[in-house]
């Protein structure tokens, strides 16, 4: 997307030999006056879905919200929950050394458990029908402990055992990972190119006034969507042909392009599937919509503009005074 981008928009007014600054938002784009009613060209920013369009006297002309959903796109991992196919005790115990000591009372492998992170809150657990043992737990709770430490009472020693098992991700479905990303669907942004009158101005803008039919409302261009659900990935963590872990997501398709008036009320349906930007292309007096997956749309006929024909119904006459009588008196 090509627009122009400055912190603010200086306009000199030959008003008194004294220069007036305007302030604007960071984004603003022009709507060139072909496309425009009353052949003029407004200013415009477009922010959290909300146009505001000014004059080149920077006063608000109009301000309204585009006709767009707010979509959200969510990816979330899921795994099944792992169930217990054997347990193998370790063989062997190691001891601890704890201090110089050799014999500890129970009141002090505790302490020692707490200075050493042997907590609930890093997975460790007493076991109160069994106080000489500070069981870690993984996934299985205690009836599967990960490892333990244990106190002998007979030789005072701290020892520590470890089990492995053998494990099947067969249980039930569980979320681990979930994120997601709000967003409104922009319009899409347009180019102009005159090749009747050798015309490429280096400008993108989403509205327009007169392109699509003749009336004063702004317009621009929006993909219709609908949501989608697909598997991205999946894994068989255990080898057993089952998949047990997948990444899921659920998000917005494009399904065709629309055009809508400022108000909400669908001016025409395009008949393509994607794009994300388009050119407006004149030539001989025909326009026509090119979109960047090299589709053309004949949008119609349009004569070329006599000066002063502000109306543009092809005279210059008593009429276009009264229109622009009417166009200041909007703007009072």
């Amino acid at each position: 997307m090509r627009h122009f981008t400055l912190l603010a928009i200086m306009i000199g007014c030959v008003i008194n030999i004294n220069a007036q600054t305007y302030k604007v938002s960071e984004d603003f784009f022009i709507i060139p006056q072909q496309f425009t009613y009353g052949d003029k060209q407004y200013i415009c920013t477009l922010e959290d879905n909300v146009v505001t369009v000014y004059d080149d006297n920077m006063r608000t002309v109009r301000t309204f919200q585009l006709n767009t959903e707010k979509h959200e796109t969510r990816w979330e991992t899921q795994r099944r929950k792992a169930e217990v196919k054997a347990v193998v005790e370790q063989e062997y115990s190691e001891a601890v050394t704890v201090s110089d000591r050799s014999e500890l009372t129970l009141s002090e492998v505790r302490n020692w458990a707490s200075e050493n992170g042997l907590t609930e809150q890093e997975g460790y657990k007493f076991i109160y029908e069994q106080e000489n043992q500070f069981f870690r737990f993984d996934e299985f709770g205690k009836a599967y402990p990960y490892s333990y430490y244990y106190w002998n009472p007979e030789d005072g020693g701290i020892y520590w055992r470890s089990f492995n098992y053998s494990l099947a991700y067969t249980g039930d479905w569980e979320t681990i990972e979930d994120e997601s990303r709000s967003y409104y669907e922009e319009p899409v942004w347009l180019s102009y190119e005159d090749y009747d009158d050798n015309s490429y101005p280096d400008q993108t803008f989403p509205l327009t006034q007169t392109l699509f039919n003749d009336d004063d409302k702004f317009e621009y261009v929006f993909a219709v969507s609908e949501p989608f659900e697909r598997v991205q990935s999946e894994y068989d963590r255990d080898g057993d042909g089952m998949t047990d872990e997948r990444r899921i997501l659920r998000g917005w398709g494009t399904t065709g392009y629309q055009v809508r008036s400022e108000d909400g009320t669908v001016i025409r349906n395009l008949g393509v599937d994607d794009m994300d930007s388009a050119r407006i292309i004149k030539i001989n007096g025909k326009l026509y919509l090119d979109t960047d997956r090299g589709e053309l749309i004949y949008l119609g006929q349009r004569a070329a503009k006599k000066k002063g024909d502000i109306n543009q119904d092809g005279n210059v006459d008593i009429s276009d005074v009264v229109s622009v009588i009417n166009i200041i008196a909007t703007e009072e």
